[in-house]
């Protein structure tokens, strides 16, 4: 219904108008190729990755991603490096994958800073695999001359302690 004095080409202009608005409320989610209202669009808090995915995928991606021990999570865009951001991502999963994330994460920034020396481990009990550090590294080796001593009928002197062959 045209208004009295409302020339024909701005109702057209005011239609485009409103279609544009309604298509760029829309995008594509990359993981499900799915249109999704712009409302539901996943925000990484690290600005340099814009790859456009909805809540629902990104949340399922990082549930897999913890449920396969991963710590370090990137964004799945085919060839992007950057990781997701643990804190934009916190009010998407559950409380226990996110704790389990930040977990995961302490786990890798501890572990790549041992990784050269290999003083870690994980407690051999199924219910437990906590990591476990071994803070004093002669302590592995003591263990592992100890089962020399042993492999080859070592004894140590009675007098100084040190190992001698018979």
């Amino acid at each position: 219904i045209l208004k009295k004095g409302t020339p024909i080409k701005s109702c057209e202009k005011e239609e485009m108008t409103e279609q544009n608005q309604q298509e760029d409320s829309f995008f594509t989610c990359q993981i499900c190729i799915e249109p999704t209202p712009s409302s539901k669009k996943f925000e990484n808090g690290c600005s340099l990755c814009t790859h456009p995915y909805c809540l629902d995928c990104i949340s399922k991606y990082i549930e897999v991603q913890v449920q396969s021990m991963t710590g370090n999570i990137r964004c799945p865009g085919l060839g992007c490096e950057h990781a997701l951001d643990p804190l934009s991502c916190r009010p998407l999963v559950p409380e226990q994958v996110f704790v389990k994330w930040c977990d995961l994460l302490c786990e890798s920034a501890v572990l790549g800073q041992l990784s050269q020396n290999q003083y870690s481990s994980y407690c051999p009990y199924q219910d437990c695999s906590a990591l476990v550090l071994n803070e004093c590294g002669n302590t592995t080796k003591k263990i592992n001359f100890g089962k020399l001593i042993e492999r080859n009928k070592w004894t140590r002197c009675y007098n100084c302690g040190h190992s001698i062959e018979r």
